[in-house]
């Protein structure tokens, strides 16, 4: 039971790195093509990641208390 319960949190993890990589992805995309003359596109991508990644820890550790 303890190694399936490893590999969730494995898969949770590898989940949560994706969506981190997709979320960072859209951002500069969206700023690049849409608006183009912006200069904030650091800025931006890091609040998005910055966002993804409080919820992504709080989501893990949420999980933990649980089991």
């Amino acid at each position: 039971m303890n190694r399936r319960k490893g590999i969730i949190q494995k898969n949770k993890i590898f989940i949560m790195i994706l969506f981190f990589c997709f979320l960072f992805a859209m951002n500069y995309i969206f700023d690049l093509y849409i608006r183009p003359n912006n200069i904030d596109i650091v800025r931006n991508c890091s609040v998005a990641f910055g966002i993804s990644l409080g919820i992504g820890i709080v989501w893990i550790k949420s999980d933990k208390n649980k089991n």
